[in-house]
Formats: structure tokens, C-alpha cells, sequence
């Protein structure tokens, strides 16, 4: 077991190592280039942050922008953000004492000689205004592509991120698997990194040689502005449905903060939007396009869009369905299992058209795009008679679509394991219980990162939503619960582990603890195979 503030601190130094330093919002510094030469001087900040000013010369050098006292070096602005835990102000002292030449707050401070104060309504605005600044306005060199909603960012990201690659025309990718910059790949945080960490990624970007870069864009990345500024060339909305209520309250709170990226109230507006009009919330996007704005649609329904999907269906390795686009029609298929898969490689398709990728090369590219991590991977070992999966799915839609794949793969029973998140939405516990309930034969609930939440809690909102005569056994241990299902497995019968996906830890309190599903669902068929091969012998 080891600290999650430790842990996040060793991603930083490897990072540093490197050329850049990675910081998660528990540290709080901007990223910058080891060794670079400055780009910015204290007048820059003063002009480009609107607020009340007093203080010192400003004709200094800005070495770096940070928002955790703990790491400023000489040099510093230091941006004093109010969190949910913690509010930088607190620290100012400790900025000042490392070495800040400025601070910037939302509260009034007393001066000192040798330290500049602008006072300014929102400190994220003004650190997002001075980190495009800071990194050459980056963004603006690249062709941006961001990706919302709330399933699929991932693998539509790295879909995008193959089509568009090219050794010499790289793409970079910001997600929440990695963080891909050039040849480099950095460990992954935050699904949208702090503003500051973004621009720097970015301009790593440029100096890489990459001419375009996806992000996904979350809807706490939006609502705190995270994405300020940052000028997309396309933005693209897949879905919407319920999750994260415990941040913004309910539906419609949660639509308009993912509507905000697309109507230019936080970000300049992209040149196209790339819209699943399968989805209602994307029907109503639409319509609130701002005219501007060019919209190419995509659906997988018998729903008219510009990329549209029909006579889908499952086979081997893979799903094959008629492509109807602006230049024809064309019979594909892609290594990819599922319904959902196919809106996301539209998706994909879609916004690599918009960036001016030739159509012809795009279904070429598609043929061969690689799995990604923890998205609909199967788990084999040699000898075993029953298919395992493990997903990311951890909302009652996400685990609704990936259920109803795995069946139609399935002769014998459906085995799920699933959990659901501490200190996290409530509300969806009981939709999540009542999806699996529905569409499983075997359930066994366990915990999945439960943090500082306890877990009977967790099973006591799970259990509101379970059916009856369901058959559903509650395993605290998440190790024991993926052995317990495996164990129960016939031939013909499917398992899928659901919540995790690629992570490779588990959130109990404030510490992280080394656990991959994956790993673990690998050890129990292992067990199991040497089980049965054992018995075999004896006879």
C-alpha cells in the first residue's frame, strides 16, 4: 500500500526526468520544460490578467506558473485557487517564502517590496490566460480535436489518434489511459489536465513534431475550466447519460456544462462539431449550434446523419456494417466488438474526415486499428472453455451496451462482477444494479475504489435497485469476488469484470493499492486450468 500523494509525486519526478514535470492537482505546479529559456516576463502576467494591481518592478522573469506552494521554485507566479479541500490562499506565505515574484487571488493582500499582487475574480481564468501565453499558444499551432461524453472518450480518442498518426504527421493524445506526446508516453492523472499541464503538453506537442492532437474533454474539465481558451478545431459529443451527478446536481446541470465547450463561452467556438444524433442530448446540441459553427453528424439508428451505420452485425474478431457517408457507401468491418464500438469508430471517422483526412484512407486505416486497454479486453489462458472480458463500464448505460454484446457472444450464462465508486453519485448505484440484474444470470458486487466511503454503504445503495429472484452474492474482497466468479464459470458461459478497466490500483482512503483486474482475472483462470488439469490426470 502506498500513498496516493507519494504515488502522484514519483509520476512527477519520472516525468521531470524527462524534460517535463507532471503535476496532479494534489501538487498543483504548472508543467514546464526543463532548461528552457524564458518566455515570459511579470509584465506579461500583469497585462494579460484583468484585476486591482500592487507591487513590485515588473520587468522580471516568470520561471514558472504554480498553484501549489510546495513547488515553487525562484521566480514563481503563484495562482491561489480555492478547491473543494483546500483553498491557496492559505498559502501564500509559503509561496512567497519559496521564492513567488507574484501572486495572484481573488482576495485582497497587504504588498510587500519585493512581490507583485493582482487581485482578479477567478485565479483559473487568469492561470489558463497566462499558460497559453507562457507555451506559445500551442493549441493554435495544432489541429486540436476534443472528445466529450459520457461513454466512449477513450476509445474514440485513440481511434482518432491512429487514423490521424503518421510518422510524419504525428498526433498526440491526452486521455485517460496516457498522455501520448511525440515518441513519448507519460502516465495519466487526470482524463483533462489542469489548464497550466495542458498548454505544456501541447507544446511538447509542437516541439515533437505532432501537427495534430486529440484530447478528452471531461465535464469537470469544462466546468473548471481546465479547457479555458484552448482554441479546438473540432469538438466532438458522443452521449449523455447519467454519472457525476454528486458535482453537478442533475441532468440538465451536467448537459449544460458539456453544452458550454461548444457555444464559446469558455473556449473560442471550434470550427465543426462532430454530433451523435443517435443521443437526444446530441439531437438537442444540434439545435443549439451556434450558425457558425459546420456540424457533421453520425448515428448508428435508422436516424438521418451525415456518417451513418446499418445492417450491423457481429463476427469473428470483430463487427461488420454498411458505412453510408458523403462519398457513397462501403461495406466495412473493424476489429471491434459491439454496437457501441460502431458509434465510436463513426465517431472517429467523422472527426477524422472533418480534419481533412481523405476518406479512402481513413476505412483503410480503420481495418487495423489496435484494442484499447480495459475497453472490451478479453482475458485468455490456454485451456479455459468460456470467454472473459474486462471494461471500463461504470455507469447503468456504459454496463448496458457491454452486457448486451457479451450475450449475444454467449451460448451459456452471464457472470458479472461490479462495483461502484465511493464518494461518487449515489443516485446511479441502484440504476447500475437494476441494468446488470436485468441482463446477467450470475452477479457478484464487490468494491471499486471505494476511497473514503464505507463500503456496506456502497452495497446498501447497490442493493435498493436488485431484483427479487436475482441471483447476487456481495463480496467485500474485489481479488476474491473476480475468483469467485471465474471459479463459477462453465463452457460456454461468459464473465465480465466491469468498473476498472486498464487501472491499476485501488482507492481505499486516501491510499492507492496496486490492484489490475486484468492481473488478477489472468491469476484465477490460470488456477483454474491447472485445477482442472489436475483432476484430468487423476483420471
Amino acid at each position: 500500500m502506498f500513498d496516493l500523494r507519494d504515488h502522484q509525486m514519483s509520476l512527477f519526478l519520472n516525468a521531470a526526468r524527462k524534460g517535463v514535470v507532471m503535476q496532479d492537482a494534489r501538487f498543483g505546479t504548472s508543467a514546464y520544460f526543463k532548461d528552457a529559456p524564458c518566455r515570459m516576463k511579470l509584465s506579461d502576467v500583469v497585462r494579460l490578467i484583468q484585476g486591482n494591481r500592487l507591487g513590485s518592478s515588473r520587468n522580471r522573469d516568470v520561471t514558472a506558473l504554480v498553484w501549489d506552494s510546495r513547488q515553487v521554485v525562484k521566480g514563481s507566479v503563484f495562482f491561489a485557487i480555492r478547491g473543494s479541500k483546500t483553498d491557496g490562499n492559505d498559502f501564500i506565505p509559503e509561496a512567497i517564502q519559496r521564492g513567488a515574484i507574484a501572486v495572484v487571488s481573488d482576495q485582497p493582500h497587504r504588498s510587500r517590496p519585493d512581490v507583485h499582487y493582482i487581485q482578479t475574480r477567478n485565479p483559473r481564468i487568469a492561470l489558463a490566460k497566462c499558460a497559453r501565453h507562457f507555451y506559445g499558444s500551442a493549441d493554435a499551432k495544432l489541429h486540436l480535436v476534443g472528445v466529450t461524453g459520457t461513454n466512449g472518450k477513450t476509445t474514440v480518442t485513440r481511434l482518432i489518434k491512429h487514423l490521424l498518426d503518421e510518422d510524419a504527421d504525428r498526433c498526440g493524445l491526452i486521455g485517460t489511459i496516457d498522455y501520448i506526446v511525440g515518441q513519448r508516453v507519460l502516465p495519466s492523472h487526470k482524463t483533462t489536465p489542469e489548464v497550466d499541464e495542458t498548454c505544456a503538453l501541447l507544446a511538447e506537442m509542437v516541439e515533437a513534431g505532432c501537427a495534430s492532437a486529440v484530447m478528452e474533454v471531461s465535464s469537470h474539465g469544462i466546468d473548471q475550466n481546465r479547457t479555458w481558451g484552448l482554441q479546438f478545431d473540432t469538438l466532438a459529443f458522443l452521449n449523455l447519460s447519467q454519472d457525476h451527478l454528486d458535482y453537478h446536481g442533475d441532468m440538465e446541470q451536467y448537459f449544460a456544462s458539456k453544452a458550454r465547450l461548444f457555444e464559446g463561452s469558455v473556449n473560442p467556438l471550434p470550427r465543426q462539431a462532430v454530433i451523435n444524433v443517435d443521443d437526444a442530448a446530441g439531437r438537442r446540441l444540434r439545435e443549439q449550434l451556434p450558425e457558425s459553427v459546420r456540424c457533421i453528424s453520425f448515428a448508428t439508428e435508422q436516424v438521418e446523419a451525415d456518417f451513418r451505420a446499418t445492417r450491423i452485425h457481429a463476427v469473428a474478431n470483430g463487427t461488420r456494417f454498411l458505412l453510408h457517408s458523403p462519398e457513397g457507401q462501403f461495406d466495412l468491418k473493424i476489429p471491434l466488438v459491439g454496437h457501441f464500438n460502431v458509434s465510436n469508430a463513426l465517431a472517429a471517422i467523422a472527426c477524422a474526415y472533418a480534419s481533412g483526412l481523405a476518406l479512402n484512407t481513413i476505412l483503410q486505416r480503420l481495418s487495423k486499428v489496435p484494442s484499447v486497454p480495459g475497453r472490451m479486453e478479453v482475458i485468455a489462458e490456454e485451456g479455459t472453455s468460456f470467454l472473459t472480458v474486462v471494461d471500463y463500464a461504470h455507469t447503468h448505460d456504459a454496463l448496458e451496451k457491454l452486457l448486451l454484446t457479451v450475450r449475444a457472444l454467449t451460448p451459456g450464462r452471464l457472470h458479472v462482477v461490479f462495483g461502484c465508486g465511493g464518494d461518487r453519485d449515489r443516485a446511479k448505484r441502484p440504476l447500475m444494479m437494476q441494468t446488470v440484474c436485468r441482463l446477467a444470470d450470475e452477479i457478484v458486487a464487490t468494491a471499486d475504489n471505494p476511497r473514503t466511503e464505507a463500503q456496506q454503504q456502497i452495497f446498501d445503495d447497490m442493493r435498493t435497485g436488485q431484483d427479487a429472484g436475482a441471483s447476487v452474492r456481495y463480496i467485500l474482497d474485489r481479488e476474491a469476488a473476480i475468483h469467485a466468479a471465474i471459479a463459477a464459470a462453465e463452457p460456454g458461459d461468459a464473465v465480465v469484470i466491469a468498473g476498472k478497466g486498464h487501472e491499476t490500483f485501488q482507492i481505499v482512503e486516501n491510499s492507492m493499492i496496486p490492484f489490475d483486474d486484468r492481473l488478477v482475472a489472468r491469476a484465477a483462470l490460470k488456477e483454474l486450468c491447472n485445477q482442472t488439469s489436475h483432476l484430468l490426470g487423476d483420471h
